[in-house]
């Protein structure tokens, strides 16, 4: 029996389901919540009107799994979890960090995808490391992100940071000198990277990553069953070998050691 007919055989006498993961199941329809400007887990490539990347390849593989299409709704750091809870979204996937602050606003899948926090620099700058900043060097974030906190706890004391609306806007900040660098995981960083070549623009990760960067989809409170079922399905392909077939789609380049999916 599969996943789909399981579960609304299970909940054939509710009359009105109320989470998620059964209405997604009686309407055939599973809502993701995905960015549309940071590439490579969600962005919409040049000349082409559908959202791509990571984030919504997986998503695909894990609405098939459990036997529903996928609709994507666009999302960003600001937004996203008022998004979710509001019900606008079913889950997000969005190249969200698993933090203990978010913890306790919203749940989490186990973690499919993880690398760490470093720097983004001109490819002349002279900052090799996080050790290099100081109090003469701005470091540009994005609003509702845990990076400019995560930054200070790391950093030398002094540096300055500013903060945008998305990561290509901190790029540019990059371009036009109002920052000496971008901080984020390395998996956003490498996407800026990507834009810059396209852009013909030298700029280039450095450093050793100097905090984790673990990435998981987010859920309401609650949805045990929900989350649950998400997580065998991301297990599943990790097993059929989907999983490393779309993960090398995007990083092979940079991450070349496929992210190991572990039960919780």
């Amino acid at each position: 029996m599969s996943l789909a007919v399981a579960v609304t055989a299970g909940c054939a006498n509710r009359p009105e389901p109320t989470d998620s993961l059964t209405r997604a199941l009686a309407d055939g329809v599973l809502t993701v919540g995905v960015k549309y400007d940071t590439r490579p887990f969600g962005f919409i490539p040049q000349g082409e009107f559908d959202v791509a990347g990571f984030d919504v390849d997986l998503a695909r593989a894990v609405a098939e799994q459990l036997g529903v299409r996928v609709e994507f709704v666009q999302v960003n750091s600001q937004n996203r979890i008022l998004n979710l809870n509001s019900g606008k979204v079913d889950v997000l996937m969005a190249s969200m960090l698993r933090t203990d602050a978010r913890d306790e606003m919203i749940d989490f899948s186990t973690v499919y995808f993880s690398d760490g926090q470093s720097l983004l620099v001109a490819e002349d700058s002279d900052i090799s490391s996080i050790a290099d900043l100081g109090p003469d060097t701005t470091v540009a974030t994005v609003q509702g992100t845990p990076e400019e906190s995560v930054l200070r706890e790391n950093a030398p004391e002094g540096v300055q940071t500013v903060t945008y609306q998305s990561w290509p806007d901190a790029l540019q900040s990059l371009y036009r000198g109002e920052a000496q660098a971008v901080t984020t995981t390395v998996g956003i960083l490498y996407g800026l990277q990507q834009s810059s070549e396209a852009a013909g623009r030298s700029v280039q990760i450095v450093g050793e990553p100097f905090a984790e960067g673990p990435i998981a989809a987010g859920f309401r409170e609650g949805e045990d069953e929900f989350i649950q079922a998400f997580d065998d399905a991301l297990l599943e392909l990790q097993a059929n070998g989907t999983y490393e077939e779309i993960y090398l789609r995007w990083w092979s380049e940079a991450l070349p050691d496929v992210y190991e999916i572990e039960e919780r």
